[in-house]
């Protein structure tokens, strides 16, 4: 049985049956964010192996990113979905406080928390750094930027509008 609020009403359905906004909003933000992370950490990497006089072609930066896809992504999810698990009620909860710039404490938020993730990941694993992406400024603020489009995914899915045609619909 899905959990309810108070009032009766389950947190994860609808009465009919459709998934909450709050809950498609989350699992797209995290979608998006692993998907659009794997594909920037694939080009920073190939970017790499290029500077360093290996002649890549557009197959292979193709072919690489597909397989980036496949056996990163499932990883990155994992990281992700793990740190907005906290980002997102932390920038709900500053949503509430502050009252005001909602897309922007939800980007800021999602941003934050990967980079806090990611920092505190690089201290726990043996090698220096998990994601190779993020050990240049450049690197590390497009995967930032990938993890605030996921913010502002969450928020743009779970505006005040989009909820109250949910309440309605129900």
């Amino acid at each position: 049985m899905p959990p309810t609020t108070p009032a009766g009403r389950s947190v994860v359905f609808s009465q009919q049956g459709g998934v909450h906004p709050a809950i498609l909003g989350f699992m797209a933000a995290v979608i998006l964010t692993t998907l659009a992370g794997t594909v920037i950490q694939s080009q920073f990497n190939l970017a790499a192996i290029q500077g360093l006089g290996a002649e890549l072609s557009i197959a292979d930066w193709l072919w690489v990113t597909v397989q980036d896809l496949g056996a990163f992504s499932p990883v990155y999810f994992i990281i992700i979905l793990a740190t907005f698990l906290l980002a997102i009620p932390a920038a709900a909860l500053a949503v509430r406080l502050i009252g005001s710039a909602r897309q922007g404490l939800y980007m800021g938020g999602t941003a934050l928390g990967l980079f806090v993730a990611l920092q505190v990941i690089d201290h726990l694993v043996p090698m220096p750094t998990l994601i190779a992406a993020t050990r240049s400024l450049p690197g590390m603020a497009f995967m930032l930027a990938a993890a605030a489009a996921g913010g502002w995914l969450f928020a743009a899915m779970t505006s005040a509008t989009r909820l109250s045609q949910h309440r309605n619909a129900s």
